[in-house]
């Protein structure tokens, strides 16, 4: 009797330990936490998250969300107001991971010796205007000559200001320079403290279209002396997540397509950085079937010889003190291995 009362406390033990455990498994199976995404953190020049041109195309149809998920990342959008230098301190002390901006950053970034390279060529048509007031009586550049003439120093505005008055003659000596940011623009020339005004097209354009301000001169009409924008990734996460550099160009591919295939579409994403139909018309042009064709993705030997073009003025001007080599600057790998996987034309 002695010996069945120790063997039935015995086998209710195990019992019991065998249930703790089956319960324990069970806990363990149901809390087990997810595998999180990593991140994607894109940088660029702006005041609110909403990117422009081919990027900000990729950005609301969702590819860049859809195709980094495909290999389990999520994208992080940080724009910055205080445009390409602040950019570049990010990218610099590794607080994003990529830059969406104009091609003179990246090109001063590389010169320091940063580890950067472009993943693609995501604009050849970033326009800059020479614009007076619609009453005024200047139409030339040629009138400019002791003139006041507001732009930023240090920009692809004050090279495209020096291009022209080359093309005249002329150099910052023959002109009053006055040194306007994004924020004084327009106002400055508005309120006739300045005779013109250099600037981007996507700070002018709602003037120009208002019928507020004139065109002198524009980069427009000029492709050589048109920027370019660039997208950047840091080397060092390029080397430990390859596959997402693939996955961001895929997405520009696909927005490519989108601009391509309903450019009026298109308009209508870009609307929401600000710009109204009138301003877009003189951003791009009327004729939508060009569209596409301004976001190139791939660096041709046209955009190299640019980027050479504007590594010379750096230079010169002292912004950068380094020289540096654009062909090895450049490449198209990530490209080319969708092109290599028939995903891309």
């Amino acid at each position: 009797m002695k010996k069945r009362l120790i063997a039935m406390i015995l086998t209710s033990i195990l019992l019991l330990g065998v249930v703790g455990c089956a319960g324990q498994n069970k806990t363990a199976s149901t809390t087990a936490p997810k595998t999180e995404q990593k991140s994607v953190r894109i940088g660029f020049p702006g005041t609110k998250a909403v990117l422009s041109g081919l990027e900000g195309v990729a950005q609301d149809q969702k590819y860049f969300d859809e195709e980094l998920a495909k290999i389990g990342y999520k994208v992080e959008y940080v724009p910055f107001a205080a445009a390409g230098p602040a950019v570049n301190e990010a990218l610099a002390t590794k607080n994003i991971d990529f830059a969406a901006y104009g091609d003179f950053p990246g090109v001063v970034i590389k010169s320091k010796g940063i580890g950067v390279s472009p993943i693609a060529l995501t604009s050849s048509y970033w326009n800059v205007t020479l614009a007076v007031k619609a009453g005024s009586p200047i139409k030339s550049v040629a009138e400019l000559k002791g003139k006041k003439i507001a732009y930023t120093k240090g920009t692809i505005i004050h090279k495209y200001l020096v291009e022209l008055l080359k093309q005249n003659n002329m150099t910052e000596k023959d002109i009053q320079s006055i040194n306007v940011s994004t924020t004084d623009a327009t106002n400055t020339l508005l309120s006739g403290n300045v005779d013109a005004l250099v600037f981007v097209d996507s700070t002018v354009a709602p003037l120009l279209a208002s019928g507020e301000l004139k065109e002198i001169a524009s980069t427009r009409n000029d492709e050589k002396l048109q920027a370019q924008a660039v997208f950047i990734g840091r080397d060092d996460f390029l080397k430990d997540n390859p596959q997402v550099p693939a996955a961001l160009v895929k997405a520009l591919v696909r927005a490519k397509k989108l601009i391509a295939d309903s450019p009026q579409e298109a308009l209508k994403i870009w609307e929401k950085t600000g710009l109204n139909q009138n301003s877009l018309k003189v951003l791009y042009g009327s004729d939508t079937s060009k569209y596409a064709s301004y976001f190139p993705i791939t660096f041709s030997q046209s955009s190299i010889d640019r980027l050479n073009t504007l590594k010379q003025f750096l230079l010169e001007q002292k912004i950068i003190q380094n020289d540096l080599n654009i062909d090895t600057y450049v490449n198209n790998e990530y490209y080319k291995s969708w092109q290599a996987q028939g995903l891309v034309k």
